[in-house]
């Protein structure tokens, strides 16, 4: 993010002739590359400023109460020496409820070797509830329950340019779900519905 900051003094000298009655005015030079330089220093210290500090995040709702957290976002160059590949890009969110649910993610999207090489990335972990209507055609609102899990999640992208504008590559998914709570009396346990009790999915692409 570039913040832009324009000056908006510039300190001139008055000369006044013997009699007084002529008023020359001439621009500082020395004075205005003062001012312009400390503009240009603030200007860099916001833009580190914005790089460190995370925003904050609040909202409210009815199933999860008052939430808390913070994001991050920043766009970064990986190579100096490296003119043609597009920014990188990271970014981070973590919240907090009031009624026990977390949520908690980065995500990356990075650019190598003159946009030859891109990986995507992303991890996410989360507790919340899910709600659940049950299995079939029939399922009513009434039948509606919930179930609380926590889960971990993975995913990687990589991609190699092969013509323009055209990548190919491989991709790579896991999730866990893991500390399932449900009602004693819930379907999926009557039902002894797999995953009842968590479970690891894998899954790879190309």
């Amino acid at each position: 993010m570039k913040l832009l900051v324009l000056p908006f003094l510039i300190v001139s000298s008055v000369a006044f002739s013997q009699s007084d009655s002529t008023v020359i005015s001439q621009p500082d030079s020395t004075a205005a590359k003062d001012t312009l330089s400390k503009f240009d220093k603030t200007n860099k210290k916001m833009e580190h400023l914005f790089t460190i500090i995370p925003v904050p995040i609040f909202t409210y709702s009815t199933e999860a109460g008052q939430t808390f957290g913070l994001a991050k976002y920043n766009i970064i160059q990986l190579s100096k020496t490296d003119t043609v590949s597009k920014p990188s890009k990271i970014s981070e969110v973590v919240t907090f409820s009031t009624k026990g649910r977390i949520n908690a993610s980065v995500a990356t999207e990075l650019n190598f070797n003159q946009n030859k090489y891109n990986v995507i990335a992303y991890m996410n972990y989360k507790k919340q509830p899910e709600y659940l209507f049950g299995i079939g055609n029939d399922v009513t609102k009434d039948s509606m329950e919930s179930v609380t899990s926590e889960r971990f999640r993975f995913s990687f992208v990589g991609l190699r340019l092969i013509a323009k504008d055209f990548y190919a590559g491989i991709a790579f998914d896991i999730n866990d779900y893991f500390k399932i709570k449900t009602d004693s009396n819930s379907f999926l346990i009557e039902n002894d519905v797999p995953g009842v009790d968590g479970g690891l999915s894998l899954g790879l692409r190309t």
